[in-house]
């Protein structure tokens, strides 16, 4: 039956309704006009083949899909679908593409269930939906969540052969390892009480402040080029085996018995560093250790060392241990 069919049928069976009825019968026509708008499923998904790209395209506000991954089959529950899941196996999928043409708001995706291994270009690709998470590991070609999004981690693993972007506000509800052979780019806030441990062939970068919201655990870093960081909170602080330039332009503040180690080529401090009672602060450089004029450093028992190569000795009087 065409589009207005209904409306016209029902206006034409109840037109004549007056007095109390009249609610009444406005609220079922509203519904059958609602009905009828939602005749094209709000998510749609298909999987390409030959590339065996999974697309999954919102259309309207507050959709939401979930993929699950039971080891042999990947299926995805979605808004508007008539409570039809799609199914495939999970062998042949190869990447995830996301968007939402449509620009519509509150939308969520969920990634559950056994570990993705995502080789396709696209790798997981996603961007136009608000909430993402991902509670499964990843591994393949590249992660992109896009920006104005929010991202729950749940999985430990994420290990991609290029880049990974994360340019939403991250919680980190488990301890997280990402391995990367490219860069690895965080775009605003990282929270959430557990350990994050980043290694990378390219740079790493934090737009916004790290554990701002809720303390990180411990933020380990290895290898990686230039590496820069706003503001950091979180139990400890360490890189190691960096090649390029380490900028810290905020303050760090540490509360465990770690405290702050840095190994890398180059190193810039442009806030203060304060670690535990009990903790330390380590800095070492190839090259130079520039610190600028107003920071603090403050270290624990564990004192603060640094090598006889870097540029401010003279400013010493800001070093406390």
């Amino acid at each position: 039956m065409a589009r207005r069919t209904w409306s016209s049928l029902f206006r034409s069976l109840f037109g004549g309704i007056s007095g109390n009825q009249t609610k009444q019968a406005q609220r079922a026509n509203l519904l059958l006009e609602q009905m009828e708008d939602r005749t094209t499923p709000a998510v749609n998904v298909t999987l390409i083949g030959g590339s065996n790209d999974l697309q999954l395209t919102f259309g309207a506000a507050n959709d939401t899909a979930t993929i699950n991954n039971d080891g042999t089959f990947i299926t995805v529950n979605y808004t508007g679908d008539g409570g039809t899941p799609f199914s495939t196996a999970a062998t042949g999928v190869s990447q995830i593409t996301v968007t939402d043409p449509s620009n519509s708001a509150n939308q969520s995706l969920f990634i559950t269930g056994s570990a993705y291994t995502l080789n396709g270009g696209n790798g997981l690709s996603a961007s136009g939906v608000e909430q993402y998470s991902i509670n499964s590991d990843i591994s393949g070609s590249q992660v992109f969540l896009d920006v104005n999004s929010t991202i729950s981690l749940g999985a430990g693993q994420f290990s991609t052969t290029s880049g990974q972007q994360y340019l939403g506000q991250v919680t980190l509800t488990t301890n997280t390892q990402m391995s990367a052979g490219s860069f690895i780019n965080f775009g605003q806030t990282i929270d959430g009480g557990n350990d994050l441990a980043l290694s990378a062939t390219g740079n790493i970068t934090f737009s916004g402040a790290i554990g701002g919201g809720t303390r990180l655990g411990a933020i380990s870093i290895t290898g990686a080029s230039d590496v820069n960081a706003a503001a950091i909170t979180a139990a400890s602080f360490s890189q190691t085996a960096g090649s390029g330039t380490t900028t810290l332009g905020g303050n760090v503040d540490t509360n465990s018995g770690v405290g702050v180690s840095i190994s890398t080529v180059s190193l810039a401090i442009n806030g203060d560093v304060l670690t535990a009672a009990n903790a330390g602060v380590t800095l070492t450089a190839t090259n130079n250790i520039n610190i600028n004029v107003s920071a603090n450093l403050t270290g624990g028992s564990g004192g603060i060392s640094l090598p006889q190569n870097h540029n401010k000795w003279q400013h010493r009087r800001h070093w406390h241990s």
